[in-house]
């Protein structure tokens, strides 16, 4: 196991731990005891747990219980692809925008909106919300499936 590095961010504390490679990152984290953290995607709980974030040769644990900052980065996040994409656009012209911009620019806007709090700059969980929620006033969009026009 690699020593981890503390980071301390305003109020939350973030543990950092690096890997060689993504297979070492998947051992270490089986041997974790699950039931001590959340996963990044789930909603934070009346437990103090702390939230468990894992990318290809990376663990963070992020010491942290503000849900509500990860909700003011989606509302922003929306609020940007509102800008980007205009009032009236189709889920695939949504498609379109995630294909060729990614979401590096949903970072950016995290980091704007909550500079002090790592776990809103989750992008699996507040750039998800925000496209599954914008998705929603997609005029092709009816509930889950697509309106289409040939039928």
């Amino acid at each position: 196991t690699p020593s981890g590095i503390l980071v301390h961010l305003g109020t939350s504390e973030l543990e950092l731990y690096i890997y060689p490679d993504e297979a070492s990152r998947v051992r270490e984290e089986a041997k974790l005891d699950r039931t001590r953290y959340v996963d990044y995607a789930t909603p934070l709980s009346m437990r103090p747990q702390a939230t468990l974030i894992h990318s290809v040769n990376l663990i963070a644990i992020l010491h942290s219980r503000n849900d509500h900052q990860r909700e003011r980065v989606t509302d922003a996040i929306v609020l940007e692809l509102r800008r980007r994409l205009g009032g009236t656009f189709t889920t695939s012209e949504l498609a379109a925008l995630y294909d060729e911009q990614g979401t590096d620019w949903c970072f950016d806007t995290a980091r704007r909106v909550a500079p002090d709090n790592p776990s809103a700059w989750d992008m699996p969980t507040v750039a998800g919300a925000a496209f599954a929620r914008y998705v929603r006033q997609a005029s092709d969009y009816a509930g889950g499936t697509r309106i289409r026009e040939d039928a």
